[in-house]
């Protein structure tokens, strides 16, 4: 299952791969998230890759303007600017913290700078608005806030919306905003908006993702927030019918509701949102539908325009098996791409989708439209077999960019480098010779690049990308001949008090060509390398407080590098301390969490609530080893809550208290909450069949573990097997086929029973007795007691069966029994679940006087009685008899029946078989006809009539004498010297009695009778306004001795009928007696 990833990212295999990407922490000046160290960057021989700009707050994306300026976003809502890559000190162009929900993958996520910057003086971002359709933000953060939480508003999961938005700048400052777009409904924080870019059409492209749960297989079932057909806001849809979760990225095949942006890329006028021209759809009626160019996408993170082409490439983070590289061929051709999602992954349809039969995906399904990726990669495989990034069964599509050619070696040139978020391996494909990336030509550049979620060309043809978990902006640079140099620091002392001189040494620097370094060094942390130069530097600190110290190495062609070390001044870092509260060291989805915290300066003095600031982190661990991180919950003061998080095994939370002292140092201290866990067994009756559980589809019985009150999906669909075609019955816990089910509290197990619907679905082997000699194949002749018994195989058998009959033959009998039994050997009988429900059938005849059927259980070494089902007489023909067998007790795995002769005569058997019981029959529909029961009234029926007419005599009387198994009462009607005419019971023309029917809808009319009378009518009438008129004959009915069931069809209703009835005509003498009258819509 996999599940949401930050701001991506999404995908491990499994459990709800993690929210790897945006989502990390909710505090940047004390990055206390446990994350490994990034190891050093290791790129192919030539390339460097080196560190430029550190201590971002999670930046999301970066963009080079025509002018050298560069802009960088933080995910909080931060846009800031830097003079040129190199420059270390950033300006804050935007703060769009109030407007920016930020929260799990939603935030400020994409980017783009007008072409013709700074003429056209615009900055382009697309983020999460902070409110639901028709709301103002701040709905659910706070203004101003670095990070957003729903728990605050006691809401599970926040509705907002995508928006894109033209910053104007006037130097590095806006003065005006205008919405471009702002449109899709988001139920959830995963899978957001995502990227802005501009095209070579001058037109601006924006990807959204479905913003569904990405933990389960969402249709909805969680209140259908944004009121999806065919149910309101609030209602939980039928998986079957639903429009709803995932299934907004196939919106555009839907015409119930208005067209959502959810799962698309979209092409828009720069200057005014409107859909651009040339866009596929322009003739619709709905706005948004003329804004897309492509859609059925899960979390189309980053996308790319390949050099000199109109094609898109499209990184779609997936959920449980693949990660996906879409491609828009031409965006210009007049075609709406579908890729799909939720129907499909990769090329393959999505299991648990597919278990749902969701109207939306068999519909795709069958007409095989949806376009299938240039490149899928599975979750569980290694990009390359004899590559070094690891699989981790898992996989996050990241960073995605074309090299336009540049700096480095021309074989580089339109070659597709794309990131692996989750594996932190950068990968490249080389074009062929059409100019496009050929899958076979990928290798790996780089297996060391942590946590990259964007990738973007610069000055020089040098690639950037952005680690937005260390805040790191790294640029990898290609030279042929000069290698850049390494740098280190060492600082002596570290720390002591105020007026501390601290020496600094560079000497351990190193250039591979030997060359001479020279150096710039920062010794007062404001980020300029202007405070020294020489290898060596000191300095006196006469301020408390920490100080971040920087040496820059520059070889004589001009390469650097940089190394940093801290300098600590005026006593040690503060001390914080937590307590969880009672019940918070575990946790269970939905439960309140709550931390206290304190913290003493290096004097010892208690720290005021303000110094202390909180952030909770969510990692999902894989079980083959390895977390992500996203965040959960931050704030500041003495105590942080939260709610305990939905989320999948394994996982667990970090809370983490940082303390600031008046100096500024900060001194942090973290503690670990484990999910409180349990079994969660899923298993079918009978056993062996599939069902889905969230992303996965596995057989049964199997086991996951699962967190106490989180939310899952499981499905039971119909299936074919070996032994036949199974239609789901039941779950042991009364939910529908695809139901929600909550971690239970202790360990559980969850049954799905299905039944027979054709095919063999047969779980005795052998049954049909078709192989072996003299005995069937997997069977026995077994006896015991005073009689002598054998046996013998034939081709008799009963009408339309398969196979052969055994017959037993018994003569002396004084005791015991005699029978064809399955045989002990391993496969032989009838694998079943304990627990489960099944039912055992055969066909038989007999010149015995006594049998039974009688069902056995295998305790390991033989067969044990285990109940007597029936007894049963002679039989002089085939009769066939069917018996549901008890539960099956705890611990039986194998089962076995036989009939049992116990008289002396013969016993034939045929068609043996054991399998799931019968389906019981469907209810009838509702009866239309008023009291057709006849259970009230007297002495006629109430809304019924005694009608005559002709040449006879007749009379009628109710009696308590009705067919076995129905209700009410009867009523007979006794006729003599007949010459014409009828008489019958007929529905009284009153108002309310009779039918009440509908033109265009089909009808049957049924009873039950029994006569003397040789000659009988079915008769059907309907009404004038002021009676009964004649309609039609139906059909007629001989003289019966016992009650028989009578059905049929009526004709098309004639036009303007409102009203029908029916009645059981008498033609001659005798008495005819009916009961259990039906008038009900047909199927």
């Amino acid at each position: 299952m996999t599940e949401h990833r930050p701001i991506i990212l999404e995908g491990l295999r499994r459990r709800p791969a993690p929210l790897v990407a945006m989502a990390l922490l909710a505090t940047c000046a004390a990055l206390t998230v446990a994350l490994p160290p990034p190891a050093a960057a290791a790129v192919p021989a030539g390339f460097t890759d080196t560190v430029l700009i550190g201590d971002l707050r999670l930046p999301t994306n970066l963009a080079f303007a025509p002018d050298g300026r560069m802009f960088v976003t933080e995910k909080r809502g931060l846009l800031k600017v830097y003079d040129s890559p190199t420059d270390t000190t950033a300006e804050v162009v935007a703060d769009l913290r109030t407007d920016v929900w930020n929260h799990s993958d939603s935030g400020l996520n994409g980017l783009a700078v007008d072409p013709q910057f700074p003429t056209r003086p615009y900055v382009y971002v697309s983020y999460a608005y902070d409110a639901p359709p028709g709301g103002k933000a701040p709905t659910w953060g706070t203004a101003g806030a670095d990070d957003d939480d729903c728990s605050v508003s006691g809401v599970e999961h926040c509705v907002t919306q995508g928006r894109v938005v033209r910053l104007t700048l006037s130097g590095n400052r806006v003065v005006a905003q205008n919405v471009l777009l702002q449109a899709s409904c988001h139920p959830f924080s995963s899978h957001s908006i995502n990227e802005v870019q501009f095209g070579p059409d001058g037109m601006l492209y924006v990807t959204t993702g479905d913003a569904a749960g990405g933990t389960f297989a969402d249709y909805g079932q969680k209140g259908n927030k944004c009121a999806d057909p065919p149910v309101p806001a609030g209602s939980v849809p039928q998986a079957s019918t639903s429009e709803a979760g995932s299934l907004r990225s196939q919106d555009l095949r839907t015409s119930g509701d208005p067209v959502g942006l959810n799962g698309t890329i979209v092409r828009i006028h720069p200057d005014t949102g409107a859909p651009a021209t040339g866009n596929p759809l322009l003739s619709h009626a709905d706005p948004n539908a003329r804004r897309i160019i492509a859609h059925g996408l899960r979390n189309p993170f980053r996308f790319a325009f390949r050099p000199g082409s109109q094609d898109v490439y499209i990184g779609d983070v997936g959920w449980n098996n693949y990660e996906e590289i879409d491609r828009v061929a031409d965006v210009d051709d007049g075609v709406v791409e579908n890729f799909g999602w939720p129907c499909y992954e990769g090329a393959n349809r999505q299991g648990s989708w597919d278990a749902l039969n969701n109207n939306i995906c068999e519909k795709l399904y069958s007409e095989g439209s949806a376009v299938s990726p240039l490149y899928a990669y599975p979750h569980n495989d290694k990009f390359l077999s004899t590559g070094a990034c690891p699989d981790k069964d898992a996989g996050t599509i990241g960073g995605l960019r074309f090299y336009p050619g540049g700096s480095f070696p021309d074989s580089y040139d339109g070659a597709l480098f794309f990131v692996d978020f989750s594996r932190g391996c950068l990968m490249v494909m080389k074009p062929g010779s059409d100019g496009r990336p050929q899958p076979s030509t990928l290798t790996e550049f780089s297996t060391t690049t942590p946590w990259a979620v964007d990738l973007e060309v610069g000055p020089g043809g040098d690639l950037y990308y952005l680690d937005i978990y260390s805040g790191d902006l790294h640029r990898i640079r290609y030279s042929s001949s000069n290698k850049p140099p390494t740098a280190a620091v060492t600082a002596s002392p570290t720390s002591g008090p105020v007026g501390t001189t601290v020496r600094f040494d560079a000497s351990g620097s190193r250039d591979p060509e030997g060359s001479t370094l020279t150096y710039a060094w920062d010794l007062d942390g404001d980020g300029a390398l202007d405070d020294a130069t020489g290898v060596t530097a000191s300095r006196t600190y006469n301020t408390a407080g920490s100080t971040t110290v920087t040496v820059e190495a520059r070889d004589p062609s001009g390469a650097t590098a940089r190394a940093s070390t801290s300098v600590l001044i005026g006593g040690a870092a503060p001390t914080p301390v937590i307590t969880a509260a009672a019940g918070s060291q575990t946790w269970a989805t939905g439960e309140p969490l709550v931390f206290n915290g304190t913290a003493k300066d290096s004097t010892g003095a208690t720290l005021p609530a303000s110094a202390l600031k909180w952030s909770s982190t969510l990692f999902h661990c894989e079980s083959s080893g390895g977390c992500h991180p996203h965040p959960l919950s931050g704030g500041t003061g003495s105590s942080l809550s939260f709610t305990g998080p939905d989320h999948s095994a394994p996982a667990y939370i970090d809370v983490t208290l940082t303390a600031t002292d008046s100096r500024g140092v900060t001194g942090t201290t973290t503690l670990r909450a484990d999910p409180e866990t349990v079994a969660l067994t899923l298993a079918s009756n009978p056993s062996g069949l599939q069902v889905a559980f969230d992303a996965e589809v596995a057989k049964t019985p199997f086991t996951r573990t699962v967190i106490v009150g989180s939310q899952h999906t499981v499905s039971a669909a119909e299936q074919s097997t070996s032994t036949g075609t199974w239609r789901f019955r039941s779950w042991s816990d009364g939910g529908a086929a695809t139901h929600t089910l909550t971690g239970p509290k202790s360990a559980t197990t969850l049954t799905a029973t299905f039944e027979s619907a054709g095919g063999t679905a047969n779980l005795l082997t052998n049954g049909n007795l078709a192989t072996g000699s003299p005995l069937p194949t997997c069977f026995t002749l077994s006896r015991w007691g005073t009689n002598t018994a054998s046996g013998e195989l034939s081709s008799d058998l009963p009408a339309g069966a398969t196979g052969r009959s055994y017959t037993v033959k018994v003569s002396g009998y004084s005791n015991g029994d005699a029978k064809l039994l399955p045989s002990t050997s391993s496969g032989c009988g009838a694998t079943v679940q304990p627990g489960g429900s099944y039912s055992v059938g055969l066909s038989y005849k007999a010149t015995s006087t006594r049998n039974s059927l009688i069902a056995y259980t295998f305790n390991g070494t033989r067969w044990v009685y285990w109940t007597k089902l029936d007894s049963f007489p002679a039989a002089s023909s085939w009769t066939q008899v069917s018996r549901a067998l008890p539960p099956v007790p705890t611990g039986v795995t194998r089962v076995a029946f036989a009939m049992a002769t116990e008289a002396n005569g013969s016993t034939s058997v045929a068609g043996l078989t054991l399998g799931a019981p019968a389906p019981p029959p469907p209810p009838p529909a509702e009866n239309l006809l008023a009291n057709g029961n006849l259970a009230t009234g007297s002495p006629l029926p109430t809304c019924f009539t005694f009608n005559r007419w002709g040449t006879l005599t007749a009379s009628g009387t109710l009696s308590n004498d009705v067919p076995a198994g129905a209700t009410g009462r009867s009523y007979a009607i006794t006729v003599s010297g007949y010459s014409s005419g009828d008489a019958k019971l007929l529905p009284s023309p009153a108002t309310g009695c009779g039918a009440t029917v509908q033109a265009g809808t089909s009808y049957t009319v049924g009873l039950s009778y029994k006569a003397t009378s040789a000659k009988n009518s079915l008769i059907a009438y309907t009404h004038t306004g002021s009676g009964w008129k004649y309609w039609t004959t139906l059909s007629s009915l001989p003289a019966a001795s016992s009650w028989t069931s009578v059905s049929r069809s009526l004709p098309a209703l004639p036009a303007g009928t409102t009203r029908v009835a029916f009645a059981l005509a008498v033609k001659s003498d005798g008495t005819a007696s009916v009961a259990d009258l039906g008038l009900r819509k047909a199927g």
